[in-house]
């Protein structure tokens, strides 16, 4: 399934801002964060329900919030491979 949603995010990411993987303590992937830049919140929705994840019912929820950025520290990087390690 990861490998549908890759290749889903990738193939559709043009809203796309930011995206990660959350992480719990013991360092187990326990969700996901995306930032879109939409007209609006049904262009957002209409997205998360093609999403592989959220069509097979992977997320025991999904919300929608509308955010706005207020700065950015980010430098741009690709899809990372690696985990985080505890900690950081």
């Amino acid at each position: 399934m990861r490998k549908e949603h890759r290749a889903y995010v990738l193939a559709n990411d043009s809203m796309i801002r930011s995206a990660g993987a959350l992480y719990d303590p013991q360092g187990n992937q326990c969700g996901t964060v995306i930032a879109f830049e939409a007209s609006d919140v049904a262009e957002v929705r209409e997205w998360v329900e093609q999403e592989p994840f959220h069509r097979s019912g992977v997320y025991a929820r999904t919300e929608i919030v509308a955010w706005r950025l207020a700065f950015n520290r980010f430098d741009r990087m690709e899809w990372a491979s690696s985990q985080p390690t505890h900690g950081n």
